[in-house]
């Protein structure tokens, strides 16, 4: 199942809604016996989320979540996930013309020395600087130069000791060069990590095993909604209901994953354990 390939298939994450919505289907259709479950769907968690920020978790009886959101094989589930912090960084220098007068300019753009800032694999941690834009014409000295990026990593205390570190270079960077900086930063996912033998871990397994899928528990560098839910005191893992590759024209699924997501869903929804 793919799109035209001029756009994403939207498998990430209507994959997990087929998968959820066909369990339940079956299990009322049967019948079946079943532990008290709840269904929580929510708007905007590509965009880092904002949706499940909305929620009012008191609405919630449940202590032990699977969020099907992850791509790979069904029977793989994220038992860990990173904290995602967003940074903005503003400088603000002086306008001049470029030929006339370059020297009565505080140039905004060399003072954003995103240089300064090391981007990749940075230890345990990941930093991207994603976009920089400033100025106005190709003969004015910029006057502005805004930077925008990201921290992501296990160790929450770590992210936000990073953080610090680029906010020092920023402001080093720009009066270095006689400008002035403004530097805001947001946590937009904290990370969790459930424990691998932990009970949301044993049911997920045993599910596995009712539904014929092999298990598979690993970690992930990407948030959804389960980072929120760690937060408001459930134990949750992120559950791959046949989704690859996401974010992307080549974004695929099939009927054959979807029909055993949707038996892994069911099987957690009749499990006894």
């Amino acid at each position: 199942i793919t799109s035209d390939g001029t756009t994403v298939l939207g498998a990430d994450d209507v994959s997990g809604l087929c998968a959820i919505l066909e369990a339940v289907t079956s299990v009322l259709e049967d019948g079946t016996p079943h532990r008290p479950i709840e269904l929580l769907f929510d708007a905007a968690e590509e965009s880092y989320c904002t949706g499940i920020q909305k929620f009012d978790f008191s609405r919630l009886r449940a202590k032990t979540a699977y969020v099907f959101d992850l791509s790979g094989p069904v029977g793989n589930a994220a038992y860990q996930a990173p904290s995602i912090v967003s940074f903005r960084a503003e400088f603000t220098g002086r306008a001049a013309h470029a030929a006339f007068s370059p020297e009565e300019g505080l140039h905004a753009i060399k003072a954003a020395a995103v240089s300064r800032i090391d981007c990749g694999r940075v230890g345990d941690l990941t930093v991207n600087v994603g976009t920089i834009t400033g100025g106005t014409a190709d003969n004015i000295v910029p006057e502005t130069c805004v930077l925008t990026g990201e921290v992501r990593g296990f160790d929450h205390p770590l992210v936000l000791q990073k953080l610090a570190e680029i906010e020092e270079a920023v402001r080093q960077a720009a009066g270095h060069f006689g400008c002035a900086a403004r530097f805001t930063a947001e946590t937009l996912c904290q990370a969790f990590k459930a424990d691998p033998e932990g009970l949301a871990a044993q049911r997920f397994r045993a599910a596995c095993a009712a539904a014929g899928l092999e298990s598979s528990l690993t970690v992930t560098y990407g948030g959804s909604d389960n980072n929120h839910f760690c937060q408001h005191g459930l134990t949750g893992l992120v559950v791959a209901p046949g989704m690859n590759p996401c974010h992307s024209c080549q974004e695929y699924t099939s009927a054959d994953e979807l029909t055993r997501a949707a038996r892994l869903a069911e099987a957690l929804i009749v499990s006894r354990k």
